[in-house]
């Protein structure tokens, strides 16, 4: 009786097949989704630099489903830090920062 047999090991090769086919499926998405974030950072970064008080609009309408609210806080805290090391000469710990980037539109 080798029918069973072959049948068994069709349906064990299709159920393997089916189940990499949704990990393949699924690393696609994550690396989309990924991508997708990456590029709303930039964006985020930009933004900062060329309108800093309207950045959290930007983050509302643009950024949310990607980007936490925490990661947009530690962005703009290093956008703060890093604008005034450039401008200011000086060097803000994260809390400075933080308190400085809590000024918005």
């Amino acid at each position: 009786m080798l029918i069973p047999f072959r049948d068994a090991h069709r349906a064990r090769e299709a159920n393997r097949r089916a189940s990499e086919a949704q990990q393949r499926a699924e690393k696609e998405r994550q690396e989309k989704a990924r991508r997708e974030k990456q590029t709303l950072l930039k964006s985020l970064r930009e933004h900062f630099k060329r309108d800093f008080l309207t950045a959290y609009d930007f983050y509302q309408s643009h950024c949310t489903a990607r980007i936490s609210f925490k990661e947009y806080e530690t962005e703009k805290t290093n956008y703060v830090r890093s604008w005034a090391k450039d401008y200011l000469n000086t060097d803000p710990d994260i809390e400075q920062a933080a308190a400085i980037g809590a000024v918005e539109g």
